[in-house]
């Protein structure tokens, strides 16, 4: 099983940045249904919101990356 970081390497920059834009909307929808009674699902927003902090944290390392290839070359 392959883990969500390397999954997220493989994408790219503008890529991150719709699945970041995804989950976080995901986010929202369970946030609802969760403070309306109609879903339990806490370990479903625990997993998500660890997924968005990895996807942007792998953004943002590629971003830098693009900024000293520039700089440099």
């Amino acid at each position: 099983m392959k883990s969500k970081t390397q999954e997220f390497r493989k994408l790219s920059y503008k890529d991150l940045l719709v699945r970041c834009d995804q989950i976080e909307r995901e986010l929202f929808n369970l946030r609802a249904k969760s403070a309306t009674g109609a879903e339990n699902s806490s370990k479903t927003i625990k997993q998500l919101r660890y997924d968005l902090s990895t996807a942007k944290t792998v953004a943002n390392e590629k971003k830098y990356e693009e900024l000293i290839e520039r700089k440099n070359g």
